[in-house]
């Protein structure tokens, strides 16, 4: 086995920084193909757009795509992999704008794409499209503007500067004439396109969906509806009373449709007498997770779809009924994974407990008799299920997963639980320490002695248990009764152990915090850091770790999967078709290899694919900025957001919700170059999307992070 070397455990973001400098590394690709599981990622999507053939959403990380009759959401290819905040399409063109990268078109309905002319700053809101014009709301920095593209999103220009009535939230045309909506509660209006503009209107309540024909204008507002029949000369308020705040106006067969959301759910309304009165069609739409921010709606004649934070939603009866889009787990952020047999049980922070028995294909749950939101750790015991969720609730499953029952019963002043079965019993860590189970979770004993302290997790592998507390990791070789403190290289600080594996000879273990990956060959006594790991990935974060046969696989958070089949002297990154670099968990499962990224979803890669066929040198661009996704996320209630200056510049880093409201400053002040860390604290937000953005000198980035109570 190779020279293996303690070193001093410095922050991950710190070496990072150090070896990009000073390092040229060389990584191993495996060119393999990995294959997404049926939806997009976190089942919600950002934008939606209708021609009369498919509809379009913009997601996360591109576009996926609806086909006439069909249920399911396919994947699109694009040469972009980025937030898509805007997409328009109208006959063979698409357009489409991105957080990150800026402006794209296709010409033939997708198969070709090519960067447009403008380069974003800035959140987008809306888009709006008549013939080949299209037009942008956007936000920068709180100040409102409209971006517009005469040559089907090839070429952009701004046309309209809002800056005093906030950002533009919504767009509509009627011919030539345009019409757009502030935050600030003003309309504006062009009668050429777009060329020239006027204030049209203006309110105390902020102007978020607005529909235009050739008989009225209508804007939808919170909790009413202002309708012009005059072209927008006066105004009246409808008389019908509504609940909630006005996200979308669409028409279809002389009806019109507005959904409504509160802080918790969401509604659909309908008129019947173009605007002047709505009844409710349909309430409590999603609502999973206790909020439901609508995000989009669009139809393809009698097909309505609802983009949600709480997924995608379709009706085909007018909007009076939804039912949530099969989208596999891909709405679940994945805590927790065990098998049954061939069944693949996954419990989520945000979507309760799933199962599936095709590898991932399709998808039960989430299944009844659980909470749909918490904590969740899964352990199975002989033919049972166990089931942990935060604070202090426990469940057991007799059937695989299809149903559970409480066993919280006697848990009493346990609180944040975690299981593992070791032998015939059950071990539990609690905020008071470690207690066993000789009898299926009736009665607990406590096992205190040596252990004082709150255990976060406990594991157990090759009849050794191990407790991790907040300080240390304390292992037992005699069922409990006794506990001695782990060695754990010369890490400075706090070290405990997410996950273990065996490889060979040896235990490899994924470390908490950015510890990397460390090795054991004395059982789980002492560890050692694995060096070659360090130099040739950047020590990066690790999540989780498996192994099967002389492979070892572990997700990470910026670098995908990484694998070794030499015991760590050689580390491969497999990452080709992985939609996403920064991953919560990794599985294998029969013959395939099962990952779930931090954004929610699941993608697959057969073993068998698992040859070396190239290898490719990365050599680091010692110049860049680099805005990381923020740890945890979700969160609850913070999160850490890490960047990287290459030199001394001024950094602004901000929050904004859904709506591209600025919520709060985290970084306003000039830095030397370096790596920085700054903490998001949501306690006194609402659960829902938010986007952190820096500008630090020519570089601009936007990225979600989700905020879970």
């Amino acid at each position: 086995m190779k020279n293996k070397y303690n070193q001093s455990t410095m922050k991950l973001y710190q070496k990072i920084f150090f070896i990009l400098c000073f390092i040229h590394v060389i990584v191993f690709e495996l060119h393999a193909q990995w294959t997404q599981l049926p939806g997009p990622p976190g089942g919600y999507a950002y934008c939606l757009s209708s021609d009369s053939v498919n509809i379009m959403a913009g997601v996360e990380n591109g576009i996926y795509l609806l086909r006439p009759g069909s249920k399911s959401w396919e994947r699109k290819e694009t040469i972009f992999d980025d937030l898509v905040l805007g997409i328009s399409n109208y006959q063979n063109y698409i357009s489409v704008l991105t957080a990150n990268s800026g402006a794209y078109y296709s010409t033939d309905t997708g198969q070709t794409w090519y960067h447009g002319s403008i380069t974003l700053h800035n959140i987008v809101h809306c888009m709006d499209r008549h013939g080949s014009i299209i037009f942008a709301g956007m936000d920068y920095y709180n100040k409102g503007l409209i971006s517009r593209s005469i040559d089907n999103g090839v070429h952009w220009g701004q046309c309209l500067d809002a800056s005093y009535d906030g950002e533009v939230d919504c767009l509509a045309h009627n011919d030539s004439n345009v019409i757009a909506g502030t935050m600030g509660g003003v309309i504006y209006k062009s009668t050429n396109n777009g060329d020239t503009w006027n204030k049209l209107f203006s309110t105390n309540n902020c102007i978020e969906a607005l529909y235009y024909d050739a008989h009225r204008i209508i804007a939808g507002c919170n909790n009413v509806f202002w309708i012009s029949n005059d072209d927008g000369s006066t105004w009246d308020i409808s008389s019908s009373s509504i609940i909630g705040t006005v996200k979308r106006i669409i028409s279809y067969n002389n009806r019109l449709y507005a959904p409504t959301i509160t802080d918790s759910l969401a509604y659909c309304y309908e008129s019947d007498d173009h605007g002047k009165t709505w009844h409710l069609q349909s309430s409590g739409i999603g609502g999973r997770g206790g909020f439901c921010q609508i995000n989009a709606m669009a139809n393809r004649d009698s097909l309505f779809v609802i983009a949600s934070v709480c997924g995608l939603y379709s009706s085909v009866d007018n909007a009076k009924t939804w039912q949530l889009f099969d989208t596999s787990v891909s709405q679940a952020t994945i805590t927790s994974i065990v098998t049954m047999g061939k069944r693949l049980i996954v419990a989520s922070q945000n979507y309760g407990l799933c199962y599936s028995d095709d590898n991932g294909w399709s998808w039960s749950g989430p299944v009844s008799g659980l909470p749909q939101n918490g904590y969740f750790n899964l352990c199975t015991f002989h033919s049972l299920v166990f089931a942990t969720c935060s604070p202090n609730q426990l469940f057991v499953s007799a059937d695989s997963g299809c149903s559970w029952k409480s066993c919280s019963n006697n848990l009493s002043n346990k609180n944040n639980i975690c299981l593992c079965a070791y032998n015939n019993s059950l071990y539990l860590g609690s905020d008071s320490g470690v207690f066993v189970s000789h009898d299926t979770a009736s009665s607990w004993q406590n096992l205190n002695p040596g252990i004082h302290f709150k255990v976060s997790h406990i594991l157990t592998i090759n009849n050794t248990l191990f407790a991790n507390l907040d300080t240390a990791v304390y292992r037992s070789v005699d069922g409990g009764n006794h506990w001695i403190k782990v060695y754990i290289g010369a890490a400075s600080g706090s070290v405990t152990i997410k996950q273990i594996t065996p490889y060979g000879p040896y235990l490899y273990g994924a470390m908490d915090d950015d510890f990397g990956i460390f090795y054991s060959s004395d059982n789980g006594a002492s560890w050692v850091v694995n060096n070659s790991l360090q130099q040739d990935v950047f020590s990066i974060y690790v999540t989780s770790i498996t192994s099967i046969a002389n492979w070892i696989f572990a997700s990470t958070i910026g670098f995908g999967v990484i694998t070794s089949n030499d015991y760590g002297n050689t580390w491969y990154t497999i990452n080709d078709g992985l939609n996403q670099s920064s991953l919560n968990y990794i599985t294998i499962l029969g013959q395939d290899i099962i990952s779930f990224p931090m954004a929610c979803g699941a993608e697959f890669l057969p073993l068998s694919a698992l040859n070396i066929t190239s290898v490719k040198t990365i050599s680091p661009n010692k110049q860049s900025f680099i805005l990381y996704q923020n740890y945890p996320n979700p969160f609850n209630p913070s999160t850490t957001i890490n960047y990287k200056i290459p030199y001394d510049a001024y950094v602004h880093i901000k929050i904004y919700d859904i709506l591209g409201r600025e919520v709060t400053t985290l970084v306003d002040s000039k830095k030397q170059a370096g790596t920085y860390s700054v903490t998001f604290n949501g306690g006194k937000y609402a659960s829902g999307i938010y986007f952190y953005r820096i500008d630090a000198g020519t570089y601009h980035c936007t990225k979600k992070l989700l905020l879970i109570k």
